[in-house]
């Protein structure tokens, strides 16, 4: 019998697809777009496509396919299927007069087919592409996860919900803001004659950083999208208008006359610990260097402190409010043991210094 489609992969494989490719499935203005495409080949690849119109991506798999074609699936019930089907190995799937069959041993499940694969469209590939330039994923990763926490998710500012890139002297410099703090972190990429400035939306980025593995990424840069793609995956955004603030000059118009340097570990836990009342963003954390640094919050009839007896400080006395969960967020992606804090007054920003990364928090107004 001759069937539209019908190809075996490994289960687990395609399970892992699908459940990091969920999230961009659906479209309010598209229907069609619940669905999975899955595109079968002659030469044994297998492509599962989701998009969203705003982002979009296609993961290619090795199977066995007999009847090469393509498919829509629809995305929550294929979900569903692969990962309650009681079974490992391979899973065996085709499609006839518009039911699709799902089989794995003795597991069978046929689901209807709502659309047509003629239809379902494919993410937009880059066009007048501008720049490009290679990172490996593991890199990738860890800039991501240092400054991705720190984007805005306030939908009324678009631009400020992304991450910014700057690609220049064979530097890249990621960032992110939400108004309250601003996160930077830096590399060094080989490319030479690159120049770009371009802003990807953050929670598309968690979206991608899902499908990757240690793999090299060819970032490829449009004028109004953006392509990252490995041997596995072509993932594909749409690029947000606007410009992003220039931090640079933020960071570099701060006069820094205060430098505490404090065991990190030793800095997260008293934090951490006066934090329990500051639970509340409106409540801060007190930082009050003088003759000694102590660590406080107090809210009503209630107040914990710490004294830090291990640290250095060189400068003017300094006392600020700062918000706990602000600080919290940043020592989790600190991997220097000791840390480097710049004061300039407690109206004024504090910086935390590295080697290749700087995270700056406003401070919270405190009570008179």
């Amino acid at each position: 019998m001759m069937y539209m489609i019908d190809f075996t992969i490994n289960k687990e494989e395609l399970k892992a697809a699908v459940s990091n490719t969920k999230g961009l499935t659906g479209s309010k203005s598209l229907p069609i777009l619940e669905n999975f495409l899955i595109i079968a080949n002659d030469n044994g690849t297998i492509q599962l496509v989701a998009n969203n119109l705003e982002t979009g991506v296609m993961v290619n798999m090795i199977g066995i396919v007999m009847s090469p074609g393509k498919v829509c699936i629809p995305s929550t019930i294929f979900q569903e299927t692969l990962t309650k089907m009681p079974y490992d190995g391979m899973v065996h799937i085709v499609e006839e007069n518009g039911t699709i069959q799902i089989s794995c041993e003795k597991a069978k499940a046929n689901i209807a087919s709502n659309a047509n694969a003629e239809d379902f469209p494919l993410p937009s590939k880059v066009e007048e592409e501008q720049q490009s330039f290679v990172i490996k994923s593991k890199e990738f990763k860890q800039l991501m996860m240092k400054c991705i926490f720190s984007a805005s998710q306030d939908e009324t500012r678009p631009i400020l919900t992304g991450v910014n890139f700057i690609v220049k002297d064979k530097r890249l410099t990621c960032a992110t803001t939400d108004s309250y703090r601003i996160s930077k972190i830096w590399t060094n990429i080989e490319q030479k004659d690159i120049s770009a400035n371009f802003t990807v939306n953050a929670k598309n980025l968690l979206l991608l950083l899902k499908v990757l593995e240690d793999e090299d990424i060819t970032v490829k840069v449009g004028k109004n999208n953006i392509s990252f793609e490995t041997e596995r995956i072509n993932f594909f955004s749409r690029l947000l208008d606007g410009k992003f603030i220039d931090y640079d000059k933020v960071f570099d118009g701060i006069e820094q006359k205060g430098s505490l340097k404090v065991n990190t570990k030793l800095l997260n836990n008293a934090v951490n610990f006066a934090g329990i009342i500051g639970k509340d963003k409106k409540v801060p954390v007190v930082f009050d260097i003088s003759s000694r640094f102590l660590i406080y919050s107090t809210a009503e009839n209630q107040n914990v402190e710490q004294e830090i007896e291990e640290y250095s400080y060189s400068g003017e006395d300094i006392k600020l409010g700062i918000n706990a969960a602000f600080l919290l967020e940043a020592f989790k992606i600190i991997e220097d043991e000791e840390i480097e804090i710049g004061f300039t007054s407690s109206n004024h920003p504090i910086i935390i210094n590295g080697i290749n990364y700087g995270y700056l928090i406003l401070p919270i107004r405190l009570k008179s």
